[in-house]
């Protein structure tokens, strides 16, 4: 790894170009897109975990 790409003080190692900041400088509408992208993701992690039981339960027969 490039020791340039290192952020100053890093604990980690990992570039700066892979991780978000602490602070959020964004509006409301930002706030609204990112709450909204994250439920997305869960609902969808559920439908795979739970279609992945059915699967299963299925081959089992």
């Amino acid at each position: 790894m490039d020791p340039k790409e290192m952020p100053d003080k890093s604990l980690t190692g990992i570039p700066l170009r892979y991780t978000i900041p602490a602070t959020f400088e964004g509006g409301e509408l930002d706030d609204i897109m990112l709450q909204h992208f994250f439920n997305t993701i869960a609902e969808v992690a559920l439908s795979v975990a739970s279609r992945g039981n059915s699967i299963r339960e299925v081959s089992h027969d």
